[in-house]
């Protein structure tokens, strides 16, 4: 099963605004899906190829999901 991240998700690895990351979205930076409840959800890959694109570091290295 592949594991989506949400807004919420990548604001707390990027220690920023769940807005900022919407705005992240919208802007294009950063590639996400939009469901049909008007949540975004964002593919590990394309998350880890923002990180890069734009240098962005994290404790650790490009985000794993936590087990769940």
């Amino acid at each position: 099963m592949k594991t989506w991240f949400t807004p919420k998700d990548i604001a707390g690895q990027c220690m920023v605004s769940k807005i900022t990351v919407t705005r992240w979205i919208k802007t294009g930076k950063l590639l996400a899906v939009r469901l049909p409840s008007n949540h975004y959800r964002i593919n590990p890959v394309d998350y880890n190829a923002f990180l890069e694109r734009y240098h962005i570091q994290i404790g650790g290295g490009p985000f794993q999901p936590k087990s769940k």
